[in-house]
């Protein structure tokens, strides 16, 4: 535990990005050894099942790699895998492994418009 929290502590930040969109904030953080968060908060609340739940926030921690045009973020939520591509000014994300069959999808991460912000 005390690992984990220097390893995604603010003196080992590399790159964060942020977006903000459709009442919904993404804070992807990634720091050395390889180590990321993902934290997003949803205002409205977000539905994420049929029995009329709403998800406020959630995350995700995984280990990530650099790629010739981006990043890749691995290792979390079962088989999926996030990639961060440079898109003009800013970022965009693609993801793989996200379920099809997905009826409340409040934790799909696929084309995220990012700001690096560092």
């Amino acid at each position: 535990m005390i690992r984990e929290a220097w390893q995604t502590s603010a003196v080992n930040l590399l790159h964060r990005f942020i977006s903000e969109a459709n009442g919904r904030h993404c804070d992807i953080r990634l720091f050395k050894r390889s180590r990321f968060t993902v934290k997003c908060e949803h205002e409205p609340p977000f539905p994420c099942n049929g029995h009329g739940a709403l998800v406020q926030s959630y995350g995700f921690v995984g280990d990530w790699h650099e790629q010739e045009d981006g990043f890749r973020l691995e290792s979390y939520a079962g088989d999926r895998a996030l990639e961060i591509h440079r898109s003009g000014d800013n970022y965009i994300t693609r993801e793989m492994g996200y379920p099809s069959d997905t009826k409340y999808p409040y934790d799909k991460l696929d084309s995220l418009e990012l700001t690096k912000i560092k």
